[in-house]
């Protein structure tokens, strides 16, 4: 008889076949220890994971010299199937950081860290190892108050990146309840579209930011779990085949739908759009956009009105500026 392998067969069997070459490549550069066929330890894994990106990143400046446009366009394709599994894997890490507490480390492993991080080869070949994990809960000040703060701090990227991947940590990998039983993401459809290198992570990531932000009108629909996942479903579809700002201009539509169905506005969706907001430079000058809800927007008026009023003590530039003096 012969055996017909169905998709999903044939996945898990490419699954394994993967796992296996795996194992081999972590064995031939970790090496055995002396003991063949020991278990791989996750201390194997992460050397192997500094000697792979090592070889990419020699393979890639080795393929860019070719002459051959073919070549060139399939190169293309794999340096950006690479973008898309370092965007999975910046998540991947940020969530590992969150969870074992990285943030609190003290200062000297984080030293000894950056100098593994500067030259991996001693490590990589074992001759060098990774500082010890404290064995009681570090006391004193930290260095980084919090993951936020370590992957701004410790990776040298802006606070509002750093802040992002956090808060995506949440949106598009699974994790854990309160008590410790799995959740799936809160965008499934987006978050396999991320770990499968399916579409771009930073158009992945924006698009489930701004579904985030509409939840309160969705919520407002009779049958808010169903709406959801149709609209991820259309705006991840879009996410995989249209550029951004054919991705927007649907995110927009759909925004302008959901707010013409709901007649009254919850107090929730008025505060989500709230806020100061850069609008960027005009004509050299910075221009912002205040949105207040109306009882803030009578105090702030107020607040106008007397410091317009020469007779009050805010709106008395002249004493004021005599103060300063």
């Amino acid at each position: 008889s012969t055996d017909i392998a169905t998709p999903n067969h044939s996945s898990s069997r490419r699954r394994m076949l993967v796992d296996m070459e795996t194992d081999r490549f972590i064995e031939l550069i970790a090496g055995t220890r002396g003991t063949p066929g020991h278990p791989v330890s996750p201390d194997d894994e992460l050397r192997a994971l500094l000697e792979a990106q090592r070889l990419a990143r020699d393979l890639a400046r080795r393929v860019a010299r070719t002459t051959s446009p073919t070549a060139a366009a399939l190169f293309a394709q794999a340096a950006e199937e690479a973008h898309r599994a370092a965007g999975h894997a910046q998540l991947l890490a940020a969530d590992t950081a969150r969870r074992t507490l990285a943030h609190e480390l003290p200062e000297a492993t984080f030293d000894a860290l950056a100098a593994v991080h500067a030259d991996p080869a001693p490590y990589v070949v074992g001759t060098t190892y990774l500082p010890e994990d404290p064995r009681t809960v570090p006391t004193g000040r930290p260095v980084f108050k919090d993951t936020t703060e370590f992957l701004t701090g410790f990776l040298h990227i802006s606070f509002f990146e750093a802040r992002e991947r956090v808060r995506s940590i949440d949106r598009l990998l699974p994790g854990t309840d309160i008590h410790g039983q799995p959740v799936p993401a809160r965008f499934p459809t987006l978050a396999d579209d991320l770990a499968n290198g399916t579409a771009d992570p930073k158009e992945i990531g924006a698009a489930a930011r701004r579904l985030e932000k509409l939840a309160p009108h969705i919520n407002q629909h009779p049958n808010p779990a169903v709406l959801a996942g149709q609209l991820e479903d259309q705006v991840a579809e879009s996410v995989r085949r249209e550029d951004p700002r054919t991705t927007a201009k649907l995110l927009a539509g759909i925004q302008g739908t959901l707010e013409q169905g709901t007649k009254d506005v919850p107090e929730d969706v008025l505060r989500a759009r709230t806020g100061l907001f850069n609008r960027g430079t005009t004509g050299g000058l910075g221009e912002f956009l205040l949105r207040t809800l109306p009882a803030d927007t009578e105090a702030l008026l107020a607040l106008c009105a007397s410091t317009d009023n020469p007779r009050t003590k805010a709106g008395d530039r002249d004493g004021l500026l005599a103060q300063s003096l």
